[in-house]
């Protein structure tokens, strides 16, 4: 769990199911995204920042629930060719670097898996 000095909740939870977080808009309202939906993780450049992409499938699970708390606008785009949503999600929210959450979110990803 990783917790934002100025919040009492924490903004990023990483559990057996899934990935919950608030660090963006789109992550907060996917709600959990589950280990078994994401495909691929990666970091991808997005003007000033480092984010890290979740490439998550079964969209018809989690495009509903997106729609339902952001606009429009908010979701558009955020599928890939395949069908698959792109979430991203930043480190600076969470004062750290974008490569030290890519490689925390990896090794809890492998330590639930193996």
């Amino acid at each position: 769990m990783l917790i934002s000095l100025n919040r009492s909740a924490p903004m990023l939870v990483l559990s057996k199911e899934g990935i919950s977080s608030t660090v963006t808009a789109v992550s907060k309202a996917a709600g959990l995204i589950c280990w078994k939906d994401i495909l691929h993780i990666s970091l991808a450049k997005v003007g000033w920042d480092t984010l890290v992409e979740l490439t998550v499938s079964r969209s018809e699970h989690y495009m509903p629930v997106i729609k339902k708390k952001l606009s429009a606008m908010a979701v558009s785009g955020i599928q890939d060719a395949a069908g698959n949503l792109q979430i991203f999600l930043t480190a600076s929210e969470l004062d750290m670097d974008a490569n030290k959450l890519f490689e925390i979110i990896q090794d809890y990803q492998k330590k639930i898996a193996g």
